[in-house]
């Protein structure tokens, strides 16, 4: 399997990050959020009962 890595824009409601990006060349791979760029700007919960994921912008 190949990676290759490059830098996207993301919003999430009224943020936008410029976030590093993994992409494999195989749909066997799970989509993931990563911890570097985007942990770090909110409050993530994740509700395995319900099947969500909740992020909550973290005030400055």
């Amino acid at each position: 399997m190949n990676l290759s890595f490059e830098w996207v824009n993301l919003k999430i409601e009224d943020t936008v990050l410029s976030v590093k990006t993994a992409f494999a060349d195989s749909d066997e791979v799970p989509r993931l959020l990563g911890r570097t760029d985007v942990f770090n700007h909110f409050r993530i919960t994740f509700d395995e009962r319900k099947l969500e994921t909740i992020l909550e912008t973290l005030s400055t």
